[in-house]
């Protein structure tokens, strides 16, 4: 996903594709969530949206049974529409989906919202993620974040 994150993903029997961990390699970290947090959804309608609640753990990557945080997100998945996508890779018929969530994960405040630009048989070819997270003074991340497919 990145050149610290990677997302582990599976299929469904039922055909959805879920991402159930990733780990932050810049932060020493892997987050796990339960259920997994919903990626490329089946059967899903333009305009359709599914709420999902789910428990977050975040463990040291040394140490994956020693438990930095935990907490709760609860979100929204949507299937937005279908769009043709322009990208330095080229255009691609896209499906967007939007993945809202708030919740608290340890001292942390987070509401996040995502964008995600998906072709067929090519895969995501953009995605916009807005990050809010707050842990009282400790530290806050407010950012906005884009990708594009560079090559194909």
């Amino acid at each position: 996903m990145t050149p610290t994150l990677n997302g582990f993903m599976r299929e469904t029997p039922e055909g959805d594709i879920i991402m159930a961990a990733l780990t932050d390699t810049g932060e020493g970290v892997v987050v796990v969530t339960t259920p997994a947090n919903p990626f490329v959804p089946k059967g899903m309608q333009p305009g359709e949206a599914r709420s999902y609640t789910q428990q977050v753990s975040v463990n040291y990557l040394d140490d994956p049974s020693d438990q930095r945080y935990s907490g709760s997100l609860t979100g929204t998945y949507t299937y937005v529409g279908t769009y043709q996508v322009t990208v330095p890779a080229g255009t691609f018929p896209a499906v967007l989906f939007r993945v809202k969530c708030e919740g608290r994960v340890g001292p942390a405040h987070t509401v996040n919202t995502g964008y995600n630009f998906f072709s067929p048989g090519v895969g995501m070819v953009a995605m916009i993620l807005e990050e809010d997270v707050t842990a009282f003074w400790l530290f806050n991340i407010d950012s906005t974040t884009g990708k594009v497919l560079m090559s194909k």
